[in-house]
């Protein structure tokens, strides 16, 4: 545990949300937005949380790896942010564009951007550290650096709002709010959709690009990059979930110029892991503006997580189209698994092998 944290957590810094908010404000410049946002600032709360900001380099996994199957659920929906049992700690995915949140302010409303109309302070997370990066290592808002993969977890993102974006006749969206419909629908239609929390409830979140763009067979250097940025992101999901504290001289202030500073000494820290279940929520990743396999990326997060020790996965097919993608990738990889497991464990780089052989194409984007 203490090597894969020295070599791999590349930085780990908890914010107070109040200050937050308050020296790096959201800002939205879509009028449906702002007037979403005015109505959830309306009202203020005690924020006691901090919010934890982590990247990862991607880690170097074992020949060798070994294999259990966690407990697996499958819905036909969007992410639901459900309340989760004692003693569980759920993470949510973000599989947007590598400049992290960073196009929540505009007219699109696709994965990405609802998640922090729903979650403003990942506004200001993006904000803060866009200041903070000329002066703090490795803390510029991307997942990807020189072209490699660099996954960022998140915890303790303030929700303060529901927007339904699924269709509703009803209340007048009968084509739904999502992507581009978003910005073409009237005010007074928007704010039906919207549900303000109260209490406010939080969400983590691990944030990865998806290769993109791709044609024809998907290539060994492409099913790499899938599999390493989730075996990556599973197994910090792990670490964070059940490791209270990986450093210390963690925790950044703020005051009134922008200037900052370190609250925690430079100590060591003890790794003492606790009791925890840890639940990864799936999505159809890069399949939907950047033309991804359903299939491939089903296979490829199921894979990950038998890999990487996880207790609960639950996929999130959004649709019917989705559903039968998941169900042909969960098929496939039981048989992959099967013919590879041995001694409880699996040689990643023949199954890795052998879902190239698989042949797998890419789509076309979806232009959300």
């Amino acid at each position: 545990m203490k090597k894969t944290i020295k070599k791999h957590l590349l930085a780990y810094l908890n914010f107070s949300s109040e200050e937050l908010y308050k020296f790096f404000p959201p800002v939205f410049s879509n009028s449906n937005k702002q007037v979403i946002a005015k109505k959830m600032f309306e009202k203020e709360y005690e924020n006691n949380k901090e919010l934890m900001f982590s990247k990862w380099g991607i880690l170097k996994h074992p020949k060798r790896c070994e294999c259990k199957k966690p407990e697996i659920e499958m819905y036909e929906n969007t992410f639901q942010y459900e309340a989760t049992e004692e003693n569980e700690t759920a993470w949510y995915p973000n599989f947007a564009d590598r400049r992290l949140f960073g196009y929540y302010s505009g007219n699109l409303l696709a994965q990405d951007e609802l998640q922090v109309l729903e979650h403003p302070i990942l506004g200001s997370l993006r904000n803060c550290l866009k200041i903070i990066s000329d002066s703090v290592d490795h803390c510029k808002p991307l997942t990807r650096s020189k072209q490699k993969p660099t996954p960022v977890l998140i915890m303790n993102a303030e929700r303060r709002c529901s927007f339904h974006v699924e269709p509703n006749a009803k209340e007048g969206r009968p084509q739904g709010l999502y992507g581009n419909k978003f910005a073409c629908t009237s005010t007074d239609i928007v704010l039906k959709a919207l549900e303000l929390l109260n209490p406010p409830t939080f969400s983590n979140f691990y944030v990865m690009e998806a290769p993109k763009y791709g044609r024809g067979n998907y290539t060994t250097s492409q099913i790499y990059d899938l599999f390493s940025q989730c075996y990556t992101g599973y197994t910090a999901a792990k670490l964070l979930s059940t490791v209270p504290k990986l450093k210390n001289n963690s925790q950044i202030r703020f005051n009134d110029q922008n200037d900052f500073s370190f609250l925690d000494k430079e100590e060591k820290v003890k790794l003492n892991p606790i009791e925890q279940t840890v639940t990864i929520h799936l999505g159809h990743w890069g399949g939907g503006a950047y033309g991804g396999n359903k299939v491939m990326v089903t296979i490829i997060q199921l894979l990950a997580g038998y890999l990487t020790g996880i207790d609960k996965m639950i996929y999130h097919t959004f649709n019917q189209i989705g559903t039968k993608s998941y169900n042909t990738g969960f098929q496939i990889l039981e048989k992959l698994i099967a013919k590879h497991k041995k001694d409880g464990k699996i040689d990643i780089k023949k199954i890795l092998s052998d879902i190239e052989k698989l042949k797998l194409k890419w789509g076309f984007s979806d232009g959300n």
